[in-house]
């Protein structure tokens, strides 16, 4: 099990979707970001495999669990800034 998986499993349900959620974004951003020609799975594997690999994964749980752990409801302007501002703030780059 790697250090991303075990960092979801620590978490709620919500808080693990939000995390997984985030992940997505912050890999197909810096792929659209990067990217001129079709984007295809090899090319996502080897950008998840590095935001896993580079610790970016762990940070962004961490931080999810850390701005959304023991709150409710998450559809809130707030929640949605603070999610967002941790997306941004991990961007992945360097693949």
């Amino acid at each position: 099990m790697d250090s991303n998986t075990m960092a979801l499993t620590k978490l709620s349900l919500h808080l693990q979707v939000l995390c997984m959620g985030a992940g997505l974004a912050i890999c197909c951003g810096a792929l659209c970001w990067d990217k001129s020609r079709q984007i295809g799975l090899e090319d996502f594997q080897k950008m998840h495999e590095h935001y896993v690999e580079s610790g970016t994964g762990a940070r962004v749980s961490a931080a999810i669990k850390e701005g959304f752990d023991d709150i409710g409801p998450y559809d809130t302007m707030g929640q949605r800034a603070k999610l967002l501002q941790i997306i941004l703030d991990n961007k992945v780059t360097g693949v």
